[in-house]
């Protein structure tokens, strides 16, 4: 059985789909007669074993209700859910802190979607490819133009092996021009990998706590807060490259 989680987010001004985001949230903007997610489920719905598909976000329980109840009706063999932050955990932290309801069942893999991408969506390519390789994750990549790479998470790939390098979120300088989509999917040791991060972020903060309480500059709500963000790019996608526990599919 394979499970997908989508990251939706929250409330934001999202500017520049005004005037659409006055009223409607960035992931039921409509894309081709359809709100931009439901591309994403009925992707996810093509997958073989896929059985469930959770949302993420930080968004009222509400919001989503009326959509995931159609959906429900049109994807009849995949159940939905809606998990609800009360707090911003950042890009990994919500999908971290709901590892034990996503883990239910024992899925074999499970993919991983930011809300707001739309495109041909390969995900049955992109599984064959992570399951062949068994590397702990694989990230979809794309080419994208030199000069705009930096407005993007880069990767450095070895095409012969599929294996990623390296990975920069928004590099200062030129990586790499193959940049991520926000479509993943991971082993279920994913979690265990995660874990392993954030005990060490948190030995890290409080060797920095005491150090700054040496000098009087230690801030304890401020250190609380950041050791349970866990954002996925600089924190997760970094340390699974530089232990060469990710594949890129291109």
């Amino acid at each position: 059985m394979n499970k997908a989680v989508i990251l939706v987010g929250g409330p934001s001004r999202a500017t520049r789909f005004r005037p659409l985001s006055m009223h409607l949230p960035q992931p039921l903007f409509p894309v081709g007669g359809q709100p931009i997610i439901w591309h994403q489920i009925k992707a996810l719905s093509n997958v073989d074993g896929l059985r469930e598909i959770i949302l993420i976000g930080f968004f009222e329980d509400h919001v989503f209700q009326p959509f995931l109840s159609k959906c429900q009706d049109e994807f009849p063999e995949v159940s939905f859910k809606y998990l609800r932050e009360y707090s911003q955990l950042g890009t990994a932290g919500g999908f971290f802190h709901f590892r034990d309801q996503i883990l239910r069942g024992g899925p074999k893999n499970i993919f991983m979607l930011y809300t707001d991408i739309c495109c041909s969506f390969p995900l049955g390519e992109l599984l064959a490819q992570h399951e062949r390789h068994g590397r702990l994750g694989t990230i979809m990549v794309t080419k994208v133009e030199r000069s705009s790479a930096h407005l993007y998470g880069c990767v450095v790939v070895d095409h012969e092996t599929r294996l990623a390098e390296h990975y920069v979120e928004k590099p200062e300088t030129y990586v790499s021009d193959m940049a991520s989509t926000g479509v993943f999917v991971f082993d279920q040791e994913i979690f265990q990998f995660m874990a392993r991060v954030m005990e060490k972020r948190a030995i890290e903060f409080e060797h920095q706590r005491a150090q700054e309480s040496a000098y009087g500059r230690s801030d304890d709500n401020d250190g609380a807060q950041d050791v349970n963000r866990l954002r996925l790019e600089q924190d997760i996608l970094r340390a699974m490259a530089a232990d060469k526990k990710l594949s890129a599919f291109l």
